[in-house]
């Protein structure tokens, strides 16, 4: 197996629910009061693609493997606005993770 799905699939693994809820709530505390939920956090399977490059000299094929993350939280109506924001700040926060382990990201 290529070491990309080798470094992505523990990463991947790994990700600490309790801590980026912490992380959430310290930086919306108005979520507390919403009836604020993480339903979901986690990724799909591990995807694998095909890129090839051609040269009039030689022809490269290289194996490709990335993972969708996704994210859904519940809140009350009221909350919409905080929920929109600890949203992108989930994104950041993933995306800044998987940097941090030299994982692209796309």
């Amino acid at each position: 197996m290529d070491s990309n799905y080798k470094k992505i699939h523990p990463i991947i693994n790994a990700i600490n629910r309790e801590e980026i809820h912490s992380e959430i709530i310290n930086t919306f505390p108005e979520l507390k009061k919403s009836n604020y939920e993480l339903v979901t956090l986690g990724t799909s399977k591990v995807h694998k693609s095909l890129k090839t490059e051609t040269s009039s000299i030689s022809s490269t094929s290289t194996d490709l493997y990335y993972v969708l993350v996704y994210i859904t939280i519940s809140h009350n109506k009221a909350a919409t606005e905080e929920a929109k924001l600890a949203m992108e700040f989930y994104k950041e926060y993933i995306k800044e993770d998987l940097l941090k382990h030299n994982i692209d990201i796309g």
